[in-house]
């Protein structure tokens, strides 16, 4: 191609991302295909999953497709397709450069607008939405969340307008401060060296007698494309020793996890899960359960690494639904980054 992404001549009807195993709410979302293991996979910024191949195949050789996707060979893994649900509009483009899209909103806004695809409503609503959804994901958030439903924290803030929005919630956060509990992240936590700035949290208020935590990203480093996964490697630092844990890691692209634990600690199980080969070392004497769609042929669920999308999926095969049935404990924490490379668990 001579455009890393460009618009095609081709519209969705409206239940089409659904056909093809997108369950997601985002704007944008893109899929894939594997060569390597003949399989569909889609992207929306923040999460990652299987697709449905049968659907993938009938839909690019259905007799008013074909002769579009055609030139963009969408059947190997080189190409992808990108779908704005807003405009129901079509691109195809590099997966480097969808990647790069998908990590970037603004680039995807950019591109709407050169195409004529903008909805100043549905943009402002997004954006609102979007603003709520990180702050009450915050704890004063959670705790607001509480007593506050959460359609009328939306129209709160659409109401108050962004500049009221900003005065009110440093003294919202301020009242209820004296009610938040520890979070079990080091201050001013991050994705690690090398890492992305995108680290995203979750700390349950209420644990049991055995704790569940998830560590889950995309990759560990950015050097990898088309058939080219090589194995990154994942630091995991584990000091908490009130309760037995249940250790949860999860990745998109091959990681070699590295643990480290404190005297003390006990963790009673290890689950790794991704689409790439998956392997731990340090974890000498502890039950490994692996789900690595390369290696096993299974993976447990969507892969998110942000905590908003993670939180928003109540479908039961998400990966957080998956690690709860099976472990029968409610999760703990949650910790993710698009490309993580040190993690601490306090």
């Amino acid at each position: 191609m001579s455009k890393l992404v460009e618009r095609i001549n081709l519209t969705a009807h409206a239940q089409l991302e659904k056909s093809l195993g997108y369950t997601g709410d985002r704007r944008w979302v893109a899929w894939h295909w594997d060569s390597d293991i003949g399989q569909l996979m889609y992207t929306d910024g923040e999460a990652v999953g299987a697709g449905q191949a049968i659907a993938w195949q009938v839909f690019l050789q259905h007799a008013e497709v074909d002769p579009i996707v055609e030139p963009y060979h969408l059947e190997q893994e080189e190409n992808w397709l990108l779908l704005d649900r807003s405009s129901r509009q079509f691109y195809v483009g590099e997966g480097q450069a969808i990647q790069s899209l998908l990590d970037n909103p603004e680039s995807l806004r950019l591109l709407a607008q050169l195409d004529g695809n903008t909805n100043s409503i549905q943009d402002t609503a997004d954006t609102v939405k979007q603003t709520f959804n990180q702050w009450s994901e915050s704890d004063a958030g959670r705790l607001l969340k509480t007593v506050l439903p959460v359609g009328v924290g939306i129209v709160l803030i659409a109401g108050l307008g962004f500049a009221a929005w900003t005065w009110v919630k440093p003294r919202l956060q301020e009242q209820l401060s004296q009610t938040v509990t520890r979070t079990t992240f080091a201050p001013g936590y991050s994705c690690g060296i090398g890492g992305t700035g995108d680290f995203s949290g979750y700390v349950a208020h209420e644990v049991g007698d055995r704790e569940l935590h998830l560590i889950s990203i995309y990759e560990a480093h950015w050097d990898h494309s088309g058939a080219y996964h090589p194995t990154g490697q994942v630091d995991i630092q584990v000091e908490r020793r009130d309760r037995p844990i249940t250790l949860a890691l999860s990745a998109y692209e091959p990681v070699q996890w590295h643990l480290s634990t404190a005297p003390g600690v006990k963790i009673e199980k290890i689950i790794i899960n991704g689409y790439y080969d998956q392997t731990i070392v340090g974890a000498e004497g502890i039950p490994i359960e692996e789900y690595s769609y390369h290696q096993t042929g299974n993976m447990l669920g969507m892969i998110h690494y942000n905590w908003g999308e993670a939180s928003a999926t109540a479908n039961s095969q998400s990966l957080v639904a998956q690690l709860q049935n099976r472990t029968q404990i409610p999760l703990t924490s949650f910790q993710g980054c698009y490309r993580g490379t040190s993690f601490e668990l306090k």
